[in-house]
């Protein structure tokens, strides 16, 4: 009771930006970038999405130890050298930082903050946390708020997580953000219902695979079609979801893709 109150009881949550619900459909993020020849999450991987006309960007966001975001999936950072690092051993200030990978790309390491004043107006943001750096996912809410804030990012940043109190926290502190709660339960979706209105995330995404009849039924009852985003989807299963509803994906690009990537990237 305490949480509803403070929650501002239930209810849905204020319209979505202009910059995402004007979108033509599907509005797809480029997940990582466009790898394949480049390092993922590489800055050229970055420019290859708007060479592609990719809308939207997906990037895994990392905490360095002299306290910048950098853009990193992995737990376990693989540097020039073949040496491996977590997040807490990086120090991008100092040194120009190089990621090696297994399939020997080798690429500089991308801050966030490059990357947004590079393509700020060229992109939707959708920017995946990883906890590595931050021993308190408060702390990591209150960083990420004020990177966000700093670089009027409100309108065109997605912060998503699949930790449930990371995001709800920064929703509460922060309303004025973009949150996408990751992993839904799309057995039991109606939980999203019962978190209180000051505390739920504007956005909710899972795995293709576990898209079912009944989640797309509540998605059209609730009203959050619009609100959904899927990824780890392909070509197999691309049209058949879009003929569904949905309309927003994170996706590897493929040929296939070139007949939706077509808006003007000067529009944001």
């Amino acid at each position: 009771m305490v949480l509803v109150i403070i929650g501002g009881g239930f209810g849905p949550k204020n319209d979505l930006p202009l910059v995402i619900s004007i979108k033509e459909h599907p509005l797809l993020f480029a997940h990582r970038g466009v790898a394949g020849f480049h390092k993922e999450n590489s800055e050229i991987a970055v420019e290859q999405a708007i060479e592609k006309k990719f809308p939207g960007l997906e990037i895994d966001i990392q905490f360095s130890a002299d306290s910048l975001f950098f853009l990193c999936h992995d737990k376990l950072i693989r540097l020039e050298d073949g040496s491996e690092v977590s997040a807490k051993e990086v120090y991008i200030k100092s040194n120009p930082v190089y990621l090696n990978s297994n399939d020997s790309l080798i690429d500089q390491i991308c801050t966030l903050s490059s990357i947004v004043e590079s393509y700020k107006y060229k992109l939707i943001f959708y920017l995946d946390m990883k906890r590595y750096g931050h021993d308190s996912i408060f702390d990591l809410a209150r960083d990420i708020a004020n990177f966000i804030t700093e670089h009027n990012l409100q309108q065109i940043a997605l912060i998503a997580s699949a930790h449930v109190l990371f995001i709800t926290y920064l929703e509460y502190i922060n309303p004025d953000i973009i949150t996408v709660m990751e992993g839904i339960d799309t057995k039991h979706p109606w939980l999203y219902n019962i978190i209180p209105k000051k505390f739920k995330p504007d956005m909710i995404a899972s795995r293709q695979a576990t898209i079912n009849d009944e989640f797309i039924q509540w998605l059209r009852d609730n009203d959050m079609l619009s609100r959904y985003i899927v990824y780890h989807g392909d070509e197999a299963n691309f049209k058949s979801s879009l003929d569904k509803g949905i309309e927003m994906f994170i996706v590897d690009y493929e040929p296939y893709l070139d007949r939706y990537l077509t808006q003007d990237k000067d529009t944001l």
